[in-house]
C-alpha cells in the first residue's frame, strides 16, 4: 500500500478473481499449508492491519490497548476474545473510562467514526498513541492543546507488505487464532459484498463452491 507507483491490485487495478496471474516472489505471501484458505483470507486483510500496527506501536505488558468497536453486541465477542473491560460509548463516557483505568497506551480505531476518534483522544495515557486503521473520509479536529502536555500521538497505518503478513500467520497459527468466516460461491460475489454492514462474519468468496 506504500508503493510509490500506487499499483495495487485489486484496489485501484483489476484483479484478484483470475485463475491464473503472474506476481514477483517478493510479493507473495506464503500460507501454512495447515492454515485454512478461507481463515487465512480476512487474516490477511484485518489480521495483518492490527497485528503489523500493534506491534509497531512499542506497547508491552501492562500497558491498557483499547481497541474501539461498535455497538452493544460486541459485548460478549470482546470477552470471550479475551478483553478484559468492555465501554459502552452509549452509556459511560469511553475516554474517562479508559482514564480510570490508567489511560491507554494505545487506542485502536478500526470503526470508521469521525466525531468518536475525537473524543478518545483524552483517554490516552502519557505517551499514548491515537491509532487510526480505519478509512475515514470525513476530517478529524483535534486541539494541540490537548496533545502536548502528556505528548500524545497520531498514528495511521495501512496493512503490511508479504513479510509481515508471513509473521502475522506465524503468529496466528502459533496462538490458535480463528476467523468466523462465511462462504459465498463467486456467483453471489455481490451479495458477500453488501454483507459488510452486518460486520459479524467476514465475506469469504469461494470460486466453485
Amino acid at each position: 500500500m506504500t508503493c510509490e507507483e500506487e499499483d495495487i491490485n485489486g484496489v485501484l487495478r483489476d484483479g484478484g478473481y483470475g485463475e491464473y496471474a503472474t506476481l514477483r516472489t517478493e510479493a507473495v505471501v506464503s500460507v501454512p499449508i495447515d492454515i485454512d484458505p478461507y481463515e487465512a483470507a480476512p487474516l490477511l486483510c484485518a489480521g495483518i492491519t492490527v497485528f503489523n500496527s500493534l506491534r509497531h506501536m512499542n506497547a508491552l505488558p501492562p500497558d491498557v490497548i483499547a481497541v474501539r468497536v461498535s455497538g452493544e453486541s460486541k459485548r460478549e465477542l470482546s470477552h470471550q476474545l479475551g478483553a478484559h473491560e468492555y465501554v459502552d460509548g452509549s452509556k459511560v463516557d469511553q475516554a474517562a473510562a479508559l482514564k480510570k483505568l490508567g489511560g491507554a497506551k494505545v487506542i485502536l480505531c478500526t470503526a470508521p467514526n469521525a466525531k468518536v476518534i475525537e473524543n478518545l483522544l483524552p483517554g490516552l495515557a502519557v505517551d499514548g498513541t491515537l491509532l487510526l486503521l480505519a478509512l475515514e473520509a470525513t476530517p478529524i479536529t483535534i486541539s494541540p492543546m490537548a496533545m502536548i502536555g502528556t505528548r500524545l500521538s497520531i498514528r495511521a497505518w495501512v496493512c503490511g507488505h508479504a513479510v509481515d503478513s508471513e509473521d502475522m500467520l506465524t503468529f496466528a497459527k502459533a496462538h490458535h487464532v480463528k476467523v468466523m468466516v462465511e462462504k459465498f460461491p463467486l456467483d453471489r460475489a455481490p451479495e458477500a459484498y453488501e454483507r459488510r454492514s452486518s460486520a459479524r462474519f467476514r465475506a469469504v468468496i469461494v470460486p466453485g463452491l
